[in-house]
């Protein structure tokens, strides 16, 4: 990458194959769009733009080892609303690329100062998907002058950071071996129980395995102290088939510090609730933004 910005790809090949998918999967793109690229120090940062020019700003953070491409449900549903942001992050396998000082978790403080500023946002809500969650609770809690609202679609981290046993043994197999068995069986069994496993997205999903470098990064709980800090309304979102971790334990502890706090379980689903019912949580994140 140029002046220093990195990617996790494993090569300039991979690189180049993994974006020409991306590209592709933007020729369905459901509603116009604009790319945007951002360079700050902390990262050079690509972002999906669309939806209602006059709406109010709506920033998506997606979860780790995806990028924006998995909105694509939600885009045209949100669109109406509000001006939607798809980032992509630094250090997963998007357009984005980290700068030489990005050091991950305490970087993302730095990248969203920068991104922001650069974008002239003053005020903005978040949503974020499973360490996209982590994100934005990080973001509220380091920067709440930003922000308005936030909604978090099954985090991951944050709120605890004990992982489900199977969810990580499932998650090594898939990491070590990616291939297209493995992959559906390992996204048949994050989903909910009646949804069926898209066969395009589980060879893009192999492929993106096979093309990237995992960088692991601890995404630590935050404290009770920080928690109760948070004075922004605060949506919380889980699949009744959640598997990573224990739900309710995050829900419990979520009603316990954050005040101005609402949660929400969808049923019949599992931890990409956004693509499997999007209609549902669409509506859900209209009401509460």
């Amino acid at each position: 990458m140029d002046n220093g910005y990195s990617t996790v790809y494993r090569s300039e090949k991979w690189e180049a194959a993994l974006l020409r998918d991306y590209d592709a999967a933007l020729k369905n793109w459901p509603v116009p769009f604009e790319e945007l690229e951002i360079k700050t120090p902390a990262a050079k940062t690509h972002i999906l733009l669309c939806g209602n020019p006059d709406g109010p700003p709506l920033l998506f953070f997606h979860g780790t080892g995806n990028n924006s491409l998995m909105w694509r449900y939600n885009a045209e549903g949100l669109g109406g609303k509000f001006r939607l942001y798809f980032i992509d992050t630094p250090n997963d396998p998007g357009k984005s690329a980290a700068g030489p000082a990005f050091k991950p978790p305490e970087g993302y403080t730095q990248w969203m100062r920068e991104l922001l500023d650069a974008l002239k946002l003053e005020k903005v809500s978040l949503a974020g998907h499973s360490k996209g969650g982590w994100l934005a609770l990080n973001t509220v809690i380091r920067m709440p002058e930003k922000i308005d609202k936030v909604a978090l679609l099954a985090p991951a981290a944050g709120l605890i950071s004990r992982l489900n046993p199977e969810f990580i043994k499932k998650s090594m197999k898939v990491g070590l071996f990616p291939n297209e068995k493995n992959v559906t069986e390992f996204l048949q069994y994050m989903s909910g129980g009646d949804s069926a496993v898209n066969a395009g997205y589980a060879s893009y999903m192999v492929r993106l395995i096979k093309g990237t470098k995992a960088r692991p990064v601890r995404h630590r709980a935050f404290t009770d102290s920080e928690l109760r800090a948070i004075k922004k309304p605060v949506l919380l979102l889980f699949g009744e088939h959640e598997r990573s971790l224990d739900f309710r334990m995050v829900i419990a502890r979520a009603e316990a510090n954050v005040k101005n706090l609402m949660s929400v379980t969808v049923s019949g689903v599992g931890h990409a609730l956004q693509g499997e019912k999007p209609d549902e949580v669409n509506q859900l994140i209209i009401d509460f933004v």
